[in-house]
């Protein structure tokens, strides 16, 4: 699958208000799509698209991509992410899923400040704000361009392990519509990586984390070194030096 970045028109609006500049959100949306910026400085986000990323941890390069190693499972691009499914698989097993490499909700560092603000989020971890009903409802949107109208805890925030990375986790039962259907929404973080899922049975029926584990072989991780040469063309530069730039053009 190819590296892209989306951009959205504002012609669909997440639920939250955007309180700054199309100037500075637009100058926001020009780094997320040309420098993803991961966690902290150290980390720079090369090339990118919902199931691979390459860039610079510090000085050392890195790189992951999701994998499918089960042939019934396949992938499916969504606007702003992508979609697995298995068609084939019974109907009480996990066997739809939507992913993006990336923490949600996804939004520019300003948006997701007035997002966090509002859901009195403001000193929550990343990978716990990523966990808030809001954030998953923002995220989907993000990957989807479907807003949920609701987005409810079925469980309290887990701790949990998948595919060796370690992250958090939480039941959650998602309204489109007239009808609700539960799911799993997963937080990954590890180093300079970091991932966002939510998981699905394949009848809409009551979802459990073991549930998603059992489907853990069908889909994996690959990690890598790249060349460094081969990311050198990337224009990439810590989030905080180009936020002060634009910063300082408001004045």
């Amino acid at each position: 699958m190819p590296a892209f970045c989306d951009n959205h028109t504002g012609a669909a609006r997440p639920p939250h208000r955007f309180k700054r500049t199309r100037r500075v959100f637009a100058g926001l949306l020009m780094l997320a799509c040309g420098a993803q910026t991961a966690i902290g400085g150290e980390c720079q986000y090369v090339k990118y698209s919902p199931i691979m990323v390459e860039g610079f941890d510090g000085t050392d390069t890195f790189g992951v991509q999701l994998t499918i190693h089960d042939q019934r499972w396949v992938w499916q691009r969504a606007p702003g992410g992508v979609a697995a499914f298995c068609p084939s698989c019974p109907d009480d097993a996990v066997s739809k899923s939507f992913f993006r490499i990336g923490q949600a909700p996804f939004l520019s560092p300003l948006q997701e400040g007035d997002l966090r603000s509002e859901t009195d989020q403001a000193s929550a971890s990343a990978i716990d704000f990523a966990l808030h009903p809001r954030a998953i409802a923002v995220a989907l949107w993000r990957m989807t361009t479907l807003l949920p109208s609701k987005v409810s805890p079925l469980s309290d925030i887990t701790p949990i392990t998948l595919w060796g990375v370690p992250g958090k986790s939480r039941v959650v039962e998602i309204v489109s519509g007239d009808k609700p259907v539960p799911g799993v929404a997963v937080a990954l973080e590890d180093g300079c990586f970091t991932m966002f899922g939510v998981f699905f049975r394949k009848d809409d029926g009551e979802v459990s984390f073991d549930d998603v584990l059992s489907a853990r072989g069908s889909i994996g991780i690959l990690r890598y070194q790249p060349y460094r040469h081969d990311l050198s063309p990337g224009i990439h530069f810590p989030l905080g030096d180009a936020r002060k730039q634009w910063e300082d053009d408001q004045k």
